[in-house]
């Protein structure tokens, strides 16, 4: 390190004496040719670490795109898993019914519709109810409800309002409102376990 201060000295010495002597014309152009090797390097250099910075920016948003799609990814499996707890929408006029039917007449219940199936879209479900009545003692109306909520497929108990009957001892009046919901698209390959 100290040569190379001692040879700084010396060459800054010789510079002194080239000017003295009245030949600063001869460094000029050195000196020139100096100036824009520095400013050429130092553009180069500036350009180089733009270049980088864009190349850093270009990987962190890919990175970024790829947090993304891996996420994306795993909520399409996750609603691919979901999709086949729900019917297709292609049955959804007579598939609600049907699980109706055949849960009342695995529970030996005798019921009443009340009107007909009614249907709420909204941006990719479809959800449809029906509304009944029957006349059932308690426990017999827990297993039933107990039958529509644990269903291998999506349908569910909506409302559910009982009275007492007064002249059926041990039986009660219920109404209920079931539901299910039927996707207007679906996600993946595999059909939903909706029909029967």
């Amino acid at each position: 390190m100290t040569k190379f201060f001692t040879s700084f000295k010396d060459g800054l010495q010789d510079i002194k004496l080239v000017i003295n002597d009245g030949k600063a014309k001869i460094l000029v152009r050195p000196l020139v040719a100096a100036v824009i090797l520095c400013f050429v390097i130092y553009s180069y250099t500036n350009v180089g670490k733009r270049e980088i910075g864009k190349q850093q920016a270009e990987i962190a948003t890919l990175r970024a795109q790829k947090e993304k799609m891996s996420g994306y990814q795993a909520n399409k499996d996750r609603i691919v898993q979901l999709e086949k707890f729900f019917p297709d929408v292609v049955n959804k006029n007579e598939w609600l019914v049907t699980q109706i039917i055949e849960n009342f007449d695995n529970n030996n219940t005798r019921y009443t519709f009340t009107g007909s199936q009614t249907e709420e879209p909204t941006n990719n479900m479809i959800v449809t109810s029906m509304a009944l009545n029957f006349k059932i003692h308690y426990a017999g109306a827990v297993k039933l409800m107990m039958d529509f909520e644990n269903a291998k497929t999506f349908t569910k108990v909506q409302e559910l309002i009982f009275a007492k009957d007064d002249r059926d001892m041990g039986s009660n009046m219920f109404s209920m409102k079931i539901s299910s919901a039927f996707p207007k698209e679906r996600t993946g390959d595999k059909k939903g376990g909706g029909s029967k």
